[in-house]
């Protein structure tokens, strides 16, 4: 089995970490450390931001998480082992801001973060082979709805379909249902104890990877979908990076 890590960050008003810093130690130092770690155990990486939210200006968001990371298709072996590296890999940095002490900055002090490990159970291409996937949308769906689509696959992909129907989405989709399965952070983190993943509304997840935005998004199953729009691609990315 693999398993999907989708990281949600937010940057608190009281960290002193400014958001170009964040970018950098993002983007130049974390990201490749964990590509860089033996054996391709990270092959790919992407980075969103919330469709409403200025990645350069995002306290002005009224989104509680405006960024998103996704690390997909890792081993859940290797994940659930005790020699894992994924949260191993360093957190301090010399070019994060300094502690009280002048010692290095450590991201975890300066950053709100949420962390999920999902599944994807079923894969819907809509329309054709999506190229580089430049928006994501997420669908939180409760178990009751996925209950409703039965056992057949083809009751999943008319979910899915009725969901990008919804949303107007015009052109090549690829999409996936993820189903959550466990927080890497560990027994009594917030994810972990509710059982239920990162969004409100459900642990599985109608997950849309579009060329382009979708002309407009309505709630859905009583939850209004999240927008994001990408920042940048890292690694073995061809097309949609969840397949």
């Amino acid at each position: 089995m693999s398993i999907t890590i989708l990281v949600q960050s937010a940057i608190p008003p009281s960290s002193p970490l400014p958001q170009k810093t964040f970018k950098t130690w993002y983007e130049t130092v974390h990201i490749p450390d964990l590509l860089a770690l033996p054996d391709r155990k990270v092959p790919a990486a992407a980075r969103y931001v919330r469709s409403d939210t200025d990645e350069l200006h995002p306290s002005d968001s009224k989104s509680g998480f405006p960024f998103l990371a996704i690390y997909p298709n890792l081993s859940a072996e290797w994940l659930r082992s005790e020699s894992c590296e994924f949260l191993k890999v360093p957190l301090h940095s010399e070019i994060l801001p300094r502690g009280e002490k002048g010692e290095e900055g450590y991201i975890l002090d300066m950053l709100d973060i949420e962390m999920g490990g999902y599944e994807v159970v079923l894969s819907v291409i809509l329309g054709g082979v999506v190229g580089e996937a430049r928006c994501v949308v997420v669908v939180p769906v409760g178990e009751e709805t996925v209950k409703e689509m039965g056992e057949d696959e083809d009751d999943g992909a008319s979910v899915v379909l009725e969901s990008a129907k919804m949303m107007g989405v015009q052109g090549n989709v690829q999409s996936v249902i993820m189903r959550y399965e466990y927080s890497p952070m560990g027994a009594g983190s917030k994810e972990e104890e509710g059982k239920e993943g990162l969004f409100v509304g459900g642990k599985y997840l109608v997950l849309h990877q579009l060329e382009s935005p979708p002309t407009e998004v309505g709630e859905q199953w009583g939850e209004k979908p999240l927008v994001y729009t990408l920042i940048r691609n890292f690694g073995d990315v061809k097309g949609a990076l969840l397949v």
